[in-house]
């Protein structure tokens, strides 16, 4: 489920293998369940931190110009906005994945 945003090198694949490995504990069914609460929880700690940094208003841009560059070029990595290629700060996903694993275990 997370190979998407790693194709698109906008998630590391420390956090593909740790959702993988999660899946591999808790089953398909749940590890989706993680990754889907992960995806919320993310969204959330990402507009704090880019608030917190005073990034918010080029995150949002960054978001406009990705898809627009997704609707003309079709849906590929945009190397300026990427994990390697960005300048804004960083969420260590490795926080929102374990939110989302610990929603999944609750509601379960």
């Amino acid at each position: 489920m997370l190979f998407v945003p790693f194709a698109l090198r906008g998630l590391g694949g420390g956090d593909v293998k740790l959702v993988a490995a999660l899946g591999a504990w808790l089953g398909p069914a749940n590890a989706m369940w993680v990754a889907l609460y992960a995806g919320v929880a993310g969204f959330v700690m990402a507009l704090v931190v880019a608030a917190y940094f005073g990034y918010l208003r080029k995150a949002i841009s960054n978001v406009w110009f990705l898809l627009q560059h997704w609707t003309v070029n079709g849906v590929r990595p945009v190397e300026d906005i990427s994990l390697e290629g960005g300048s804004g700060p960083r969420l260590v996903y490795a926080l929102p994945i374990f939110a989302g694993l610990v929603l999944a275990i609750w509601l379960r």
